[in-house]
């Protein structure tokens, strides 16, 4: 089995401009997993968390997760969190109105007494424009483990920037056997782009994880197969 673990120092990830870092997987045997143990340690845990504007259960995350394939997500939580089922309704709320039918996420089971749940989460690579970041907020929980079912593609950035509050991601999707035009999301910021797949940037071969530093209005990317484009920038 293999283990991500979601650490933040540049000797097990790239780190770029101290800005980001990367971390990724690429056809992953079925039970790879990523974990996450508690909040402590990871960049910015020193700070006070910032929560989603309308529920004090819900965390902005610093994470930029995005995979194809399907993947099961474990959480558990302490008596003293005092998580209600409310917590989880809102949270795959949150998450399907971003991903707006293109894949899904879906709380399979919550057992309130033995404090843990799972849901599982179906990617689509389907979305051929910029959109908002599915996965933008996570339930104020210490532990989170992803196990990833078979053949898919894991990307993962951590924002380590000082202002990291203000940096966003995005996601979109290109389709196999096409070339299109992808428009810089952010002109006039730090931009950073990572592929899931081996691609074409301009008549210039790319291998899956790879990530760029944009500097151009625009470039041309051909893909072989169905390829998902993370971006970070601030």
């Amino acid at each position: 089995m293999l283990l991500f673990q979601l650490e933040w120092s540049e000797n097990s990830s790239q780190n770029f401009d101290d800005n980001i870092i990367m971390t990724s997987g690429f056809n992953l045997a079925g039970g790879s997993n990523v974990e996450r143990y508690s909040w402590q340690g990871m960049p910015n845990s020193g700070e006070v968390r910032q929560f989603h504007p309308d529920h004090d259960f819900i965390v902005l995350s610093e994470f930029g997760q995005v995979f194809t394939g399907s993947a099961t997500l474990y959480q558990v939580w302490k008596e003293e969190d005092n998580v209600t089922a409310e917590w989880f309704t809102t949270h795959e709320n949150l998450v399907n109105s971003t991903l707006a039918g293109e894949g899904s996420f879906t709380y399979t089971d919550i057992d309130l007494v033995n404090r843990k749940s799972t849901a599982r989460l179906e990617a689509s690579t389907n979305r051929t424009s910029w959109t908002g970041y599915p996965y933008k907020y996570h339930l104020n929980l210490d532990y989170m483990k992803v196990v990833f079912d078979e053949g898919a593609n894991f990307l993962c950035s951590i924002i380590i920037a000082d202002d990291w509050t203000t940096w966003t991601t995005q996601v979109r999707d290109v389709l196999a056997g096409t070339t299109e035009t992808i428009n810089n999301p952010a002109p006039d910021k730090t931009v950073y782009i990572t592929f899931s797949e081996d691609v074409s940037v301009n008549g210039s071969a790319f291998v899956a994880g790879d990530t760029l530093k944009l500097t151009s209005a625009s470039f041309d990317l051909t893909a072989s197969l169905n390829t998902k484009i993370l971006t970070n920038f601030g």
